[in-house]
């Protein structure tokens, strides 16, 4: 009797959460086209805004070891670094996109201003559901791509100077990255705060595809590596050497192949400011224009 209650209590707890998941659905098939055309769709639009993409630091330190391309004995260096990193990856993102009355997709790029760290790209397909005239629901489903990079040392030889790629260089940064490839689905809620000018607010749950490292070596032949540019405007030279080539190896404490060197979670939070170009509010004919009334 008591499995019997239980079973369908778990049913009907399910039909509930199923009829609450629907209810925005349901909401939406009940307006008419009068109301919807009312609605201050983005349309066309740029969003500006900052983007969290939760983190679980790593605890276990790793060994890197990367043997440089010398051009006469193949030097190796081992570092060895747990690869601590925060517990946010918070980015600067800068978005945009285009919608009609029911559907859209956006493009999402999302960095550090002024630094070398992280970074995400995102792209989505989202729908708009209505559901006051300054609200609008918006679930969305795409794929994204999540780079998180950490200078781990730098490498000179004997009188301050060393070779990377058979050229003698001042210096040599080295750098790990991690590229992580997920697809994610959520809820964004768009209020609109001025005639073309909207708050978005955002939810994201990411399911990993792939992960895969590599290393940066970066060479300067000058003390220009203290740059903020560094590694766009004043590198000399630049390679990256993925997990598997024989230059670079990638291991725990124990000389065991590595399953991720950082351990992005499952959620994301989103908000920006979007300014919309061209409007996805569609009025039709005005009825006492076409009568010719006053």
């Amino acid at each position: 009797m008591d499995l019997s209650i239980k079973y369908h209590l778990g049913k009907y707890q399910k039909a509930m959460f199923l009829w609450m998941m629907l209810m925005p659905l349901y909401a939406h098939a009940l307006r008419d086209s009068a109301f919807r055309s009312q609605i201050a769709y983005p349309g066309y639009f740029i969003s500006v805004g900052f983007t969290d993409r939760l983190n679980k630091p790593s605890t276990d330190p790793v060994r890197i070891s990367y043997f440089n391309e010398g051009r006469v004995d193949r030097d190796t260096f081992s570092f060895y670094d747990p690869l601590k990193s925060n517990r946010n990856l918070v980015n600067f993102t800068l978005s945009g996109g285009l919608s009609n009355r029911y559907v859209g997709v956006k493009l999402d790029l999302g960095f550090v201003p002024f630094a070398n760290r992280n970074s995400h790209q995102n792209i989505a397909a989202f729908a708009l559901l209505p559901i006051h005239k300054n609200i609008i629901l918006s679930p969305f489903v795409g794929l994204s791509r999540l780079r998180k990079q950490k200078k781990i040392g730098e490498l000179t030889g004997k009188d301050q100077t060393i070779y990377f790629q058979d050229q003698l260089f001042d210096e040599i940064n080295i750098r790990v990255q991690q590229i992580s490839s997920t697809y994610h689905y959520g809820l964004g809620v768009y209020f609109q705060v001025e005639e073309n000018v909207s708050l978005y607010l955002a939810c994201q749950y990411h399911q990993p595809l792939s992960s895969r490292y590599r290393l940066k070596v970066t060479g300067f032949k000058d003390e220009s590596s203290e740059s903020v540019f560094e590694s766009i405007v004043s590198a000399d030279a630049v390679k990256r050497y993925a997990d598997g080539d024989p230059e670079v190896k990638f291991r725990s404490m124990k000389n065991q192949n590595l399953q991720a060197l950082y351990r992005p979670d499952k959620l994301a939070f989103l908000i920006q400011v979007v300014f919309t170009l061209e409007s996805g509010t569609s009025n039709g004919y005005s009825p006492k224009k076409f009568m010719g009334t006053q």
